[in-house]
């Protein structure tokens, strides 16, 4: 993905109870960024019910160096991807949806 999308520089595809799956090598390689990642998917979706709705469909956090967009996959896998500020999310977040299955570990 971070070479078919121009701006996504890392990618980590972790499961909801904080284990890495897979991830690129431009990622920091740190054990707890998988735990955080569940973690940060969680809290989301609770986020979501607050706020009236049901289904999360992206969760976008925008920092000094870019952003870091991260998605549920299934029920049970989040994917997270650094980028720079001015990547097309529309594309990415497109690419990420045509590609959920495979993701998800679904057969």
């Amino acid at each position: 993905m971070t070479e078919v999308i121009g701006g996504a520089r890392g990618a980590l595809l972790a499961s909801v109870d904080g284990f890495a799956l897979a991830q690129s090598e431009t990622m920091p390689n740190e054990a707890a960024h998988a735990a955080m990642l569940a973690a940060a998917i969680g809290l989301a979706h609770q986020l979501v019910l607050m706020g009236g709705g049901t289904e999360l469909r992206q969760l976008v956090v925008d920092h000094d160096n870019g952003l870091l967009l991260l998605w549920p996959i299934g029920d049970a896998r989040v994917l997270a991807m650094l980028t720079d500020s001015n990547v097309d999310q529309t594309r990415l977040r497109r690419f990420v949806r045509s590609r959920a299955a495979i993701l998800s570990g679904a057969s």
